[in-house]
């Protein structure tokens, strides 16, 4: 498997135009912008109803800006993460999602999702 954080980097930014970094959002970086966290191990263990073990991470995606401006963003995300077969097995919203004003006309929407990597 490639580098798990950088795929997912360069596949965000390829989605949305958007440059993407991993959180948090450095400064002097302008917005707007997406962050990537990873939450837990790369190829954490998760198990599935029938005993299986299934390799899978949990990231957050956050998205920085004009909150008119970045709030499209989040289901642009979504649906691109959601609808890749190609670079992941399956990803899925893990039901997190904050919003956070952090100035005057910048807000922070952040999402997290529990993605299924391909070997």
């Amino acid at each position: 498997m490639a580098d798990a954080m950088s795929t997912l980097i360069w596949k965000l930014h390829a989605a949305t135009g958007l440059n993407v970094y991993p959180a948090p959002k450095p400064q002097g970086a302008s917005a707007p912008c997406l962050t990537v966290q990873m939450i837990s191990d790369p190829m954490q263990d998760g198990n599935h109803q029938s005993g299986a073990s299934i390799h899978r991470s949990r990231v957050q995606i956050g998205h920085v800006g004009n909150y008119e401006t970045i709030r499209p963003y989040v289901q642009t995300v979504q649906t691109y993460l959601e609808g890749n077969k190609t670079d992941f097995l399956s990803a899925l919203s893990d039901g997190v999602y904050l919003e956070n004003k952090e100035a005057e006309d910048i807000w922070s929407l952040v999402k997290g999702y529990f993605i299924q990597w391909r070997a």
